[in-house]
């Protein structure tokens, strides 16, 4: 395995994920799912008091090199992602963020790779065919 994704642990345990992160190194992802700017956790259950973008700071002072990062009033919606908050990550931790949440047009993916996104995720976009996955592989694979 490559790679495990740390969630709501890093709001409830922070802990835990600094010592992961000093055992496995860049194995050790974490996503960050927020709401106006607060974390939700707990599947999206609950939303806490901590800023997502200082939560991402502590993150990266942690290690952490990857942060999955969804805006979930965007996700599964197709209304393109929270650019500006995604930007402000980018900005604020320099570590390699992948932009989830909403993603729906290749121009949405041409604006996350414009900020800086090191990556997206995207799902209902592909399963109900508004975006083909070889032709968003083919326009961003890095030559």
């Amino acid at each position: 395995m490559s790679r495990v994704i740390l969630g709501t642990t890093a709001v409830s345990n922070p802990e835990i994920v600094k010592e992961a992160v000093k055992i496995y190194g860049e194995k050790i992802a974490v996503g960050i799912d927020a709401v106006n700017g607060r974390v939700a956790i707990q599947g999206w259950e609950k939303v806490s008091e901590v800023s997502a973008i200082e939560l991402c700071k502590q993150m990266k002072n942690f290690g952490v090199k990857t942060i999955i990062y969804t805006d979930i009033t965007k996700d599964g919606m197709m209304v393109g992602p929270n650019i500006e908050s995604t930007k402000e990550i980018i900005d604020a931790t320099g570590v390699k963020i992948i932009a989830s949440g909403g993603i729906s047009a290749m121009m949405d993916i041409e604006k996350a790779d414009q900020i800086g996104s090191h990556g997206v995720i995207i799902g209902k976009a592909i399963y109900q065919g508004a975006l083909n996955l070889a032709d968003v592989i083919n326009r961003f694979e890095k030559k």
